[in-house]
């Protein structure tokens, strides 16, 4: 005989609205198993209408089409996580449930590995460009930015992601994405009833086990710093 589904009553009644407040969504992760955690992020985290645009669920696809076609992606493969996910920020404790407002950024995510292989290859010759002399910084804040970003970018490549704004916008993949985000924010500015926002910011995933993996261990470090008593009210 097949067994039944298995699901967690406890957790089901704390995630039973579309956009949980903060307490309750970190008492009932805090509550599940790691693969179920990986379901709550399915289903709250890249999939569905993000609340800051839950009354605008037809310019969240349009913004989603434009992305894919600017950076030759399936629409599917391109979610928004962040504060506009749920309404509020996912950071951990003491920034855990701080509103989306238009201090906040957009933070979209992409899965695809010919877009992330293609990236980490222009990151790849700008390091080489920098150590053979052939690009050189303008100035001390971006010899900063620059010895951050050639040590993190190597780390991230290996976990299976890369933030776009850490590949300067010098090669033709680069500048076209870099381009795309800023005409996302602009265009988003220019729209009326959208949200205003201070930045349209991108990750490429090479894969959606990469993006979930990087979700869990944002959200374990959440949840291990938040209470474990019941929610009150």
């Amino acid at each position: 005989m097949l067994p039944p589904f298995e699901h967690h009553t406890e957790a089901n009644a704390l995630l039973s609205q579309r956009y949980p407040d903060a307490e309750l969504f970190a008492c009932a992760c805090k509550k599940l198993s790691a693969l179920q955690r990986t379901g709550v992020l399915r289903a709250f985290i890249t999939e569905g209408v993000p609340s800051a645009f839950e009354e605008l669920p037809t310019l969240y696809e349009g913004i989603r089409e434009f992305l894919a076609t600017r950076l030759s992606v399936n629409p599917k493969d391109v979610t928004l996580v962040g504060s506009a996910r749920l309404g509020y920020s996912l950071a951990p404790p003491p920034f855990y449930g701080t509103p989306f407002s238009a201090n906040s950024d957009l933070d979209f995510a992409v899965v695809s590995a010919s877009l992330f292989q293609g990236l980490a290859q222009v990151f790849a010759q700008w390091k080489a460009d920098v150590a053979a002399g052939r690009e050189i910084t303008r100035n001390a804040r971006e010899e900063r930015f620059w010895a951050d970003n050639l040590k993190r970018v190597p780390l991230t490549v290996e976990r299976g992601f890369i933030d776009a704004n850490k590949v300067p916008n010098r090669y033709e993949l680069s500048i076209r994405v870099a381009q795309t985000m800023w005409q996302v924010q602009v265009r988003l500015a220019r729209t009326p009833l959208a949200p205003q926002v201070r930045r349209a910011g991108l990750r490429i995933y090479r894969d959606w086990n990469a993006l979930f993996r990087q979700q869990l261990i944002s959200l374990r470090a959440l949840i291990s710093r938040f209470p474990a008593e019941e929610p009150s009210g």
